[in-house]
């Protein structure tokens, strides 16, 4: 995650809990605003208040696109997947053979996975512990 993002994220957070915190006070404001006749602070409050609620639908949907992303919650979701047994030994083999891979590499793999048979059983083994 970029830092970025994760400033982003926190901002949003303590944007909203800003405008809960105006919203109850400007709620509370409101109606004594009311009750005492000033209707027009108490329309005034009740119109900041809708202002706030708009911006904090605004700041959620950011912060769910953010999430989307893999960023609100910090982590992004692995999606485990069976291994697919042919496709790797093959690498395994094409490695043993290839001359880019260093020579001690190479013989390692051709001393200890000679055959396919040979490497899942290692390969079972190691998958047990």
């Amino acid at each position: 995650m970029r830092l970025r993002e994760f400033d982003e994220k926190e901002r949003l957070i303590k944007a909203n809990q800003k405008l809960t915190k105006y919203k109850t006070a400007a709620g509370a404001d409101a109606t004594a605003a009311d009750a005492a006749g000033n209707f027009a602070r108490g329309h005034k409050r009740f119109k900041g208040i809708n202002a706030a609620s708009k911006k904090q639908f605004d700041n959620d949907a950011k912060l769910a696109k953010l999430k989307e992303q893999g960023v609100a919650e910090g982590l992004t979701e692995i999606n485990w997947v069976k291994p697919n047994f042919d496709f790797e030994w093959h690498e395994v083999e094409e490695q043993s053979k290839m001359k880019q891979v260093p020579v001690d590499v190479r013989q390692y793999y051709q001393k200890h996975f000679p055959n396919k048979d040979a490497w899942l059983k290692q390969f079972k083994m190691v998958r047990q512990l």
